[in-house]
């Protein structure tokens, strides 16, 4: 799946959570939860037109704040339930630091751990001040819609940095891949251009690409790829260039003055007339006599 959908489609489930749990709480007018849930909610939803209007490849590197912002913005709800019940799953947030610092590379696993060292100040800092009181009574029913809210908005959040690590990590392997084999192909062709240039073995009719893969000792798949990289066409299509080069080397020398086509087009490689003249038009855009003929107008030119 394409990396910028998944993680799409995981705000999109993100986004209607929040809308379905603000919605509950507004509805039972449990204070303050409804309002930090819609507030949730639109964040995002906002996220989501964001991922939608925007290539996601632009907009990656803001993703570590997207993080930062869930771990402060839980903060107060962690609160109310702690001193609530003194429920420890309430600290279960904190547990995706790790996966977190492996989706965005080992590297900041250092920031991340700073990060969330303040963050626990903050909340040490929010149970023993005098001034702010957290404390709620809550009802056991919404206690346990609380809880599976939590479960919920966990599981997508796991799901999202194990998501986004896989499918970077795939993206990663996959262009390493390519990169590493369009060298390979680059290596084989510049050889193909070389064994082409010093032995000419287009010039024999007979010459085809099994022919080419015994002399370089190369897989003929191999060959094909690196051909089809390097020149955009297949294996006839290149050695019929080379035969046509020849071609049109013979007609500028005016040689078919002195010999018939047929000796021209059977020096160059070709066995047939009809194969010769159909290449020659593919790749010129006009026919053989026609091409003789303009040259022989240019050198007409040049003498007057």
């Amino acid at each position: 799946m394409n990396k910028g959908r998944y993680i799409f489609y995981i705000f999109g489930i993100l986004a209607l959570t929040f809308s379905v749990f603000a919605g509950y709480f507004l509805y039972n007018k449990l204070y303050p939860f409804d309002s930090i849930l819609t507030f949730y909610a639109i964040i995002h939803w906002s996220w989501l037109v964001l991922l939608y209007k925007c290539d996601f490849e632009k907009i990656k590197v803001i993703f570590p704040f997207y993080f930062i912002f869930i771990f402060v913005a839980i903060v107060p709800i962690m609160i109310m339930l702690w001193r609530s019940r003194h429920y420890p799953g309430v600290f279960f947030w904190y547990l995706l630091v790790p996966i977190i610092s492996l989706t965005f590379g080992m590297k900041k696993i250092l920031t991340w751990t700073c990060s969330v060292a303040i963050l626990m100040v903050i909340v040490l800092l929010l149970f023993t001040t005098p001034y702010l009181n957290l404390s709620i009574e809550i009802p056991e029913q919404q206690r346990q819609i609380l809880d599976i809210m939590c479960i919920l908005f966990g599981l997508s959040i796991s799901f999202l940095l194990i998501g986004f690590s896989i499918i970077s990590n795939k993206s990663t392997d996959v262009a390493a891949e390519k990169h590493e084999n369009d060298t390979n192909f680059s290596a084989l062709y510049a050889d193909i251009l070389s064994y082409f240039d010093k032995k000419q073995p287009y010039l024999n009719p007979n010459f085809d690409i099994t022919q080419l893969s015994l002399d370089l000792g190369v897989n003929q798949n191999y060959i094909g790829k690196a051909i089809k990289n390097g020149s955009g066409g297949n294996f006839n299509t290149f050695v019929n260039t080379y035969r046509i080069n020849k071609v049109k080397t013979m007609l500028n020398e005016n040689l078919h003055t002195k010999f018939t086509m047929e000796h021209i087009y059977k020096s160059a490689g070709f066995y047939h007339q009809a194969t010769f003249n159909r290449a020659f038009k593919t790749i010129t855009g006009t026919t053989p006599m026609n091409f003789a003929k303009t040259q022989k107008n240019t050198d007409d030119s040049k003498s007057i």
